[in-house]
């Protein structure tokens, strides 16, 4: 039967691995607690109604800054029918000021396009009306 024996070095190697490993895990637990924290922000529930008398297809931008930007992303918020509430949650409304709802036909034109501080979303109760074109 052979012996192992360890040598200094060895042991001085063993002793960094396990502070590297540990130092990876503290990383990896706070990485995790922090996607946990933003997960669990606060999210509005929009209320958008359509009063055309088309289907639309409505896209919703966040922005922290007082305007929406050309290059913030839309996102879907899901079709929604004639005289139907689409109920929309997905947007952490603690982290933006400014809300930009648009509404697209079934060919991709713009029917509605409006911006929304907080102060008048919370307000209005998070209810948005897309109405019949005049």
């Amino acid at each position: 039967m052979s012996q192992v024996r360890m040598s200094r070095g060895s042991g001085v190697v063993y002793m960094k691995r396990q502070k590297i490993l540990l130092v990876i895990g503290v990383v990896v637990i706070l990485a995790v607690l922090l996607f946990l924290a933003v997960a669990c922000e606060p999210m509005a529930t929009f209320k958008i109604e359509n009063d055309t008398d088309q289907t639309l297809n409505v896209f919703v931008a966040a922005s922290a800054l007082d305007r929406v930007d050309i290059s913030d992303p839309r996102i879907p918020a899901g079709p929604v029918e004639p005289g139907e509430i689409l109920r929309f949650k997905g947007i952490p409304h603690t982290s933006f000021n400014t809300f930009l709802i648009e509404a697209r036909d079934a060919q991709g034109n713009l029917v509605y396009s409006q911006e929304f501080k907080l102060q008048e979303l919370e307000k209005a109760n998070w209810k948005i009306m897309i109405p019949a074109s005049r």
